[in-house]
């Protein structure tokens, strides 16, 4: 039985693992068998899963190292742990590989050549900082996957050949999203912030001067950490509004919560590398309107959410948005979605496989 494999973080938060479950749950939709390779720890950040259960289809079998792009030392790069026999024992006709520099790829380079002879390989680069890992270009890759053309410079040019670019992909449209946008009893604003938000007190500021045009606003803080919780939790006493909260819900769960939200407020730190904005492709299909601060992570939208500079700007955006609705930018949203939806997406990388790199389609396994 051949098949198609994902070796990338899953059911964790995080732009890599939004990017392979997105990615993975369309090529499940088009009948594919998947098997997904996955990290059992990660050893140098704070990334954490979410509160669900593995598919049956995960295999948890190494160590992911977020920030393997930037280390040199060959020592730390060695530390991290690969299950070779999981992989070698499993049958799979194409490999993707997301963020390859997070892989322990001393020990994977070891099993290449015996991967090569039965699949295709594919880096997706997720890397937006030029690439310290000495051992990423020793790898012979089939096929490398970049999201824009900001991301090729990173890139040896020796590799030109074998680079291709296909966009980050959306969440699906769901028709049945405005029967999801569940009534309460509540008549205020419901305003919805998840993971960290980098300058808390600049959209507090913000949110207080616009309920006193608008009225009463409900601001949920929804936190994965215990830590972030307690850094955040002594603002209610001031901004009576927010409600902090400690949870990391599946996607399922983080869906329906972004439904019953009037907006999706983010607030991110200005990035020192190349970044978008993953939660945003995750989200962008509830058509709940979005604010986002002026930073990069946000550069690729225009128009599809409202951007916002300081608290007085935030605010004014907040008011309008308010009085006078999003329609314009919520069809904006919804053409974006479709037009880098998950399962078009989907079948640019399956062009790559059968197309540029010759899988025999026919030998690929689909489940009934």
């Amino acid at each position: 039985m051949t098949r198609i494999a994902i070796m990338s973080s899953w059911n964790a938060a995080c732009g890599v693992s939004t990017h392979a479950e997105l990615i993975g749950d369309a090529l499940l939709r088009k009948g594919f068998d998947l098997t997904v390779f996955a990290p059992r720890q990660y050893v140098d950040d704070s990334t954490y899963l979410i509160n669900t259960s593995d598919e049956h289809y995960v295999k948890r079998v190494y160590d992911f190292q977020r920030y393997g792009d930037r280390y040199i030392d060959p020592n730390v790069l060695q530390s991290a742990y690969l299950d070779s026999k999981w992989i070698l024992d499993t049958d799979f006709d194409l490999l993707l590989i997301e963020k390859p520099t997070s892989m322990p790829l001393p020990k994977l380079i070891k099993i290449l050549p015996k991967i090569k002879k039965k699949a295709k390989v594919i880096g997706i680069i997720h890397e937006g900082l030029p690439i310290l890992n000495p051992f990423f270009e020793k790898i012979d890759w089939d096929a490398l996957i970049i999201f824009d053309e900001r991301y090729r410079k990173f890139l040896p040019s020796s590799w030109e050949s074998k680079i291709y670019t296909v966009p980050f992909p959306c969440y699906p449209l769901d028709s049945s999203y405005e029967a999801r946008k569940y009534s309460t009893d509540s008549e205020a604003t419901r305003i919805l912030s998840y993971n960290r938000v980098h300058d808390l007190q600049l959209v507090l500021r913000g949110i207080e001067i616009a309920q006193r045009e608008i009225g009463t606003i409900e601001y949920t803080l929804l936190l994965g950490s215990i830590d972030a919780y307690e850094q955040v939790k002594k603002y209610k006493n001031k901004y009576h509004f927010l409600d902090v909260k400690v949870d990391r819900p599946s996607k399922s769960t983080l869906r329906n919560i972004q439904c019953e939200s009037d907006v999706i407020l983010f607030n991110t730190r200005r990035p020192t590398h190349i970044a978008l904005s993953s939660s945003v492709h995750f989200c962008l299909s509830t058509l709940t309107p979005i604010l986002c601060n002026n930073v990069s992570y946000f550069d690729m939208f225009s128009g599809e959410v409202i951007k916002y500079g300081d608290c007085d700007d935030l605010s004014e955006k907040l008011v309008n948005l308010m009085r006078y609705g999003a329609n314009k930018v919520l069809h904006k949203a919804e053409e974006y979605c479709k037009r880098y939806s998950a399962d078009k997406i989907s079948e640019q990388i399956l062009d790559i496989a059968f197309n540029k790199l010759n899988i025999d389609e026919s030998t690929v396994q689909y489940h009934s």
